[in-house]
C-alpha cells in the first residue's frame, strides 16, 4: 500500500505502476534524465551529469521516512532532492536539480506513470476484444 498516494487503482500491475517504489523510482529517474540533458547542453558539466545519475541509481530512500518528510515539506520533491543532494559533493551537489521546480518532478513523474498505465490499459482492452 502507497504512503505516497491512498489506492488509486485495483489491479496488482496498476498498483505496482502506482506504488511508493515506482514513484520514487521515476523521481530518481527524473533528476538522472534532467542532469544528463543539461550535460548534453553545456549547462552542467557531463562529469556532475554521471555523478547525479549515477548516485540517482544507487539511492535507496525508505518510504515511510520520505512520505513523513514529504507531509511536512508539502512536496515529496524537496526531501527527495535534498537526501540525493547529500549523496553528492562539490559541482554535482549544486547542480543537481538546477532550473526545476518541484512541480516539475511531481508532473513528471506522474505522467511517466500514466504512460506505463495507458500500456497496461491497451493490454486490457486488446485482451477484452479479442475475447
Amino acid at each position: 500500500m502507497s504512503l505516497l498516494r491512498t489506492r488509486p487503482v485495483a489491479t496488482p500491475a496498476m498498483i505496482a505502476t502506482f506504488d511508493d517504489a515506482a514513484t520514487i523510482a521515476a523521481a530518481l529517474a527524473f533528476e538522472a534524465a534532467l542532469a544528463c540533458a543539461q550535460a548534453a547542453e553545456g549547462v552542467i558539466a557531463a562529469d556532475s551529469a554521471e555523478a547525479i545519475a549515477t548516485a540517482a541509481g544507487r539511492l535507496a530512500l525508505d518510504p515511510a521516512e520520505l512520505a513523513e518528510a514529504a507531509a511536512l515539506a508539502g512536496t515529496l520533491a524537496i526531501p527527495l532532492v535534498a537526501q540525493l543532494r547529500a549523496t553528492l559533493s562539490g559541482e554535482a551537489a549544486a547542480a543537481l536539480h538546477r532550473g526545476a521546480t518541484s512541480q516539475d518532478i511531481a508532473d513528471t513523474v506522474l505522467m511517466m506513470q500514466v504512460r506505463q498505465a495507458a500500456t497496461l490499459l491497451l493490454a486490457d482492452a486488446a485482451r477484452v476484444t479479442d475475447a
